[in-house]
């Protein structure tokens, strides 16, 4: 029975398993060429959009933090103190060697100019408090009874229009 679904199998998927067969050898030539083997190969850390824009002194801008785990913004709980930082366990891997390195975590500054504007809609949860006394908070909410007929978004299209008339 099984040689019946090794053939079953290899008539449906023949060419596609040939295909990944040279693939994969493809990649262990490369490997081989470069004088590493199999067993070298490592996880490399990219910086993501968060540490680019504290590095370039970008403006961010995080849409539905409350969407976000707990746990994650409280990561930047830090960064968001006078002369914060953001400190990256994750990224303890030596570039010029490749192995680990236990104690070389990595403290990203941000430049001056960088700034963060978190953003979220109440009616979908809250963030902690410990993250709202980082912050400036600033809630748009209905000026007149006619507004109250609109959406949510409709009313912060609005309240931000208005806002912005008038300075």
């Amino acid at each position: 029975k099984a040689t019946q679904i090794n053939t079953s199998f290899e008539s449906l998927y023949g060419s596609q398993v040939v295909d990944m067969r040279r693939k994969v050898e493809l990649i262990e030539a490369n490997l081989k060429s470069k004088g590493g083997r199999k067993d070298e190969s490592h996880f490399r850390w990219v910086d993501g959009i968060l540490v680019t824009a504290m590095i370039n002194g970008d403006w961010l801008h995080l849409e539905n933090v409350n969407f976000c785990p707990s746990s994650v913004l409280d990561r930047l709980n830090p960064l968001m103190e006078k002369g914060g930082e953001l400190l990256l366990t994750e990224c303890s891997i030596d570039e010029d060697s490749e192995t680990s390195v236990e104690s070389s975590h990595r403290v990203v500054q941000p430049h001056p100019d960088f700034k963060i504007f978190l953003s979220m809609n109440p009616a979908f949860g809250e963030v902690s408090r410990a993250m709202r006394n980082r912050c400036v908070e600033i809630s748009l909410l209905p000026t007149s009874q006619d507004e109250m007929s609109f959406s949510e978004g409709e009313v912060a299209a609005l309240t931000t229009t208005k806002l912005l008339s008038s300075t």
